[in-house]
């Protein structure tokens, strides 16, 4: 006499959908994944060796500060990529001309060396609060540019599980403060 083993199917996997609802949970739960450090470079205090940029337009606006403050010969490869904004005012006779000057070199090197970034207008002044701040001529420059950032959409379907990626443009502005030396 053979006997015959019997088997019960009752936990034998998950159906597609449970699967579908993992796949949501794990989607709506916001991962936070570093982008890159911050510049200037500091520790940090949490699991991260140095404070680091979590959000796209944090690293665009570091991009953009790095590419403004950057003198020439600080990148040895790379020539033509620095603003020379430090004696800005002793090669210009008049604070308009310098402010003028200011702006057009951040266009030039954002337009060169940041091609991702869509420039919309550079404007700068001259801020007579700050000087007297300061000491010194201070010029308040305004960035306005945009971007593209991809997101991922998730698919609520059932019969469908997955996600499709969707790119959507968006705009940004930065105010930068630089002082003018005589």
């Amino acid at each position: 006499m053979t006997f015959r083993k019997k088997y019960k199917f009752e936990s034998g996997g998950n159906t597609q959908l449970d699967v579908l609802e993992e796949v949501k949970d794990i989607a709506s739960k916001e991962i936070r994944l570093p982008l890159s450090p911050k510049t200037p470079l500091r520790l940090s205090n949490s699991d991260d060796l140095f404070e680091m940029n979590y959000e796209l337009l944090d690293v665009l606006n570091d991009q953009i500060k790095n590419l403004i403050y950057t003198e020439p010969g600080e990148r040895l490869c790379f020539p033509n990529f620095y603003t020379s904004l430090k004696n800005v005012i002793s090669r210009n006779d008049n604070l308009n001309s310098a402010i003028d000057n200011i702006a057009n070199q951040i266009k030039n090197v954002i337009t060169a060396y940041a091609p991702g970034i869509i420039l919309n207008d550079v404007s700068a002044e001259y801020s007579e609060v700050y000087q007297k701040k300061y000491n010194i001529p201070v010029a308040l420059v305004t960035v306005n540019y945009s971007f593209f950032e991809q997101v991922a959409l998730y698919n609520n379907k059932p019969s469908a599980i997955g996600s499709f990626n969707d790119t959507i443009k968006r705009n940004a502005s930065l105010q930068i403060k630089i002082g003018l030396n005589n």
